[in-house]
């Protein structure tokens, strides 16, 4: 009975045996890895920061994208692109002494936060509506892009001038 159990035995382990070596040389060992594009964001353009907005306008941010480092996951991260708008402020000078303070204003007007991936790329613009009656001065932009449980946030001056007199 000894003999018949190892004989039994012995069509099992080669069988383990044969099943081990064709995982390590299988098909899916031969096949490519996948690799997609991906993209980055950052704000903004020079023409974005150095423009002079008036009351009832609009302060418009078009996004950089760039390309980003090839990935392997499966699917695409969401990112989240978030632009706002803090002042008034009487100069540049007062406005950056006030960063980081507690008595800071708090945000004056937000962008509709833009939901976008790591994959898709395009040409995102924020949008941040000025009202009519918005103080004239200086304004801090805060940009946020959020991705994977991390955030990159940016910050740059927007001067609202009085419209001209016709």
């Amino acid at each position: 009975m000894k003999r018949f159990r190892a004989r039994a035995a012995l069509p099992a382990w080669l069988c383990v045996g044969a099943a081990a070596v064709a995982s390590c040389t299988g098909p899916h060992r031969d096949q490519p890895i996948v690799r997609s594009a991906t993209f980055t964001y950052t704000c903004c353009t020079e023409d974005d920061v150095s423009q002079v907005v008036h009351p009832g306008g609009v302060v418009l941010i078009h996004w950089i994208v760039e390309a980003g480092p090839p990935s392997q996951a499966t699917s695409p991260a969401p990112v989240t692109l978030s632009a706002s708008l803090a002042g008034s402020y009487a100069d540049p000078v007062s406005l950056k002494r006030s960063v980081g303070n507690h008595d800071a204003p708090s945000a004056a007007w937000t962008a509709t936060p833009l939901q976008t991936t790591d994959r898709e790329g395009g040409a995102p613009v924020s949008v941040i509506p000025i009202p009519a009656d918005a103080v004239p001065g200086w304004y801090e932009l805060d940009t946020t892009v959020g991705s994977a449980g991390a955030t990159l946030t940016g910050g740059s001056i927007i001067q609202i001038q009085p419209a001209a007199a016709s």
